[in-house]
């Protein structure tokens, strides 16, 4: 799943990168920007998601991320594992392990190394 914090109208990149796991083989849902926090969190639930891919491109936005990431977290969905990118994040690398995710990617290529890495060891 891919998804774009609460107040994020920039949907470019993570759409992209979407794209990108689509052309690897990957099964992907977009969601891109302004969707319900709780409706994220419960599809992410039902549709069994092995990893999640969270965008922020302002500062401001992080904390906002954090909190997805904590609901996600609380929701107890087995092995799910956080990717956070975008340019809030590269402005600040790190901030991300403050949020509570799993991983951190610069760019669509190290999210893509860190992806088929998660592929190997399942």
């Amino acid at each position: 799943s891919s998804y774009c914090v609460p107040g994020e109208l920039h949907e470019i990149g993570a759409r992209m990168f979407a794209d990108l796991c689509e052309l690897r083989g990957w099964h992907v849902i977009f969601w891109g920007a302004n969707v319900s926090l709780y409706r994220f969190v419960d599809d992410v639930m039902h549709s069994r998601a092995e990893l999640v891919g969270i965008s922020a491109t302002m500062p401001t936005s992080i904390a906002q991320g954090a909190a997805l990431i904590k609901k996600i977290k609380a929701a107890k969905i087995s092995d799910v594992k956080i990717i956070v990118g975008g340019y809030a994040f590269t402005q600040s690398p790190e901030l991300w392990q403050q949020t509570g995710a799993d991983f951190y990617a610069e760019n669509a290529q190290s999210a893509l190394a860190i992806i088929d890495t998660l592929a190997k060891k399942t």
